[in-house]
């Protein structure tokens, strides 16, 4: 006898893209590099956190912590499969406004030069506000 499947699913949009972009660009190797964490630090790596948080600002044109955890529950599937790890509890707005404290000078300093340099003078930076600019064109 034939047995239904439970199917789920959820909406991808422009999150693969964004992510792979940031890996090909090497930021999540660089901002690990550049910033540290302190000894209790669990989960996700602090790249792969800045990353998720990145792309959610890109995505949703909305750079507020407190929105990030309910909207990756919602693309949880999507998530696992890029980052290799449940980021469930990683993204939660104490572990985000942890992460945005400890993106300071001089580690910014020293990760801007060297993402400059490995993504031939395409500065992150510059690639964030074009794309903020193309959402608000829409």
């Amino acid at each position: 006898m034939f047995e239904p499947k439970n199917v789920t699913y959820e909406r991808v949009d422009d999150l693969p893209l964004l992510l792979e972009q940031q890996k090909r660009m090497g930021v999540q190797k660089l901002l690990d590099k550049n910033f540290s964490t302190h000894g209790n630090w669990q989960g996700l790596t602090l790249g792969w956190v800045a990353s998720i948080w990145l792309g959610y600002i890109l995505s949703q044109v909305d750079h507020r912590l407190s929105y990030v955890q309910a909207w990756a529950e919602k693309r949880l599937s999507t998530l696992r499969v890029i980052v290799h790890s449940p980021p469930k509890s990683d993204l939660e707005e104490n572990a985000t406004r942890s992460l945005a404290t400890r993106l300071i000078w001089p580690g910014f300093s020293n990760f801007e030069r060297q993402i400059f340099q490995q993504s031939n003078g395409c500065q992150l930076f510059d690639w964030v506000y074009c794309q903020e600019l193309t959402a608000h064109r829409k």
